[in-house]
């Protein structure tokens, strides 16, 4: 019977009935389309897979807003997607994937708008990220 691991974590086995469910597995997805959600602000957007989680407020509220900086939309926190270029709707999908520190990310369609400077801003805050960048692909 299959086994998934993430890491060395076991996230699913249907032989040692492990189900961890999507929002405990630390994988960070950005879609095609982005799936950013309409009625939701750019801080709803982002902020999202840490009400999941059941992160604190307080903790939450950082983590977002240090997602937004990271991929440079500071002053756009209570916009709505049809407010924003096609280019900072793909970001707010970035935002929301990387906020949630996935142990994996998932790039549907990574663009070459941003993944060089997300890139080279991951690593300049933190050094495991550097050490394991690798060139987009996609899938």
């Amino acid at each position: 019977m299959a086994r998934i691991f993430i890491g060395d974590r076991l996230v699913s086995s249907a032989k040692d009935n492990i189900h961890l469910p999507p929002e405990a597995r630390k994988i960070g997805v950005v879609f095609q389309d982005y799936a950013v959600w309409p009625h939701k602000s750019v801080y709803e957007n982002i902020v999202y897979p840490l009400s999941m989680q059941k992160i604190e407020a307080a903790a939450a509220k950082e983590r977002t807003l240090a997602a937004v900086n990271l991929v440079n939309l500071t002053g756009l926190e209570t916009r709505m997607p049809f407010q924003l270029s096609g280019g900072q709707q793909q970001r707010v999908a970035l935002a929301r994937a990387l906020v949630s520190m996935p142990r994996v990310m998932l790039l549907d369609e990574p663009s070459p708008t941003w993944m060089p400077i997300s890139a080279k801003r991951c690593a300049l805050k933190s050094p495991r990220c550097k050490s394991r960048q690798a060139s987009p692909s996609s899938m």
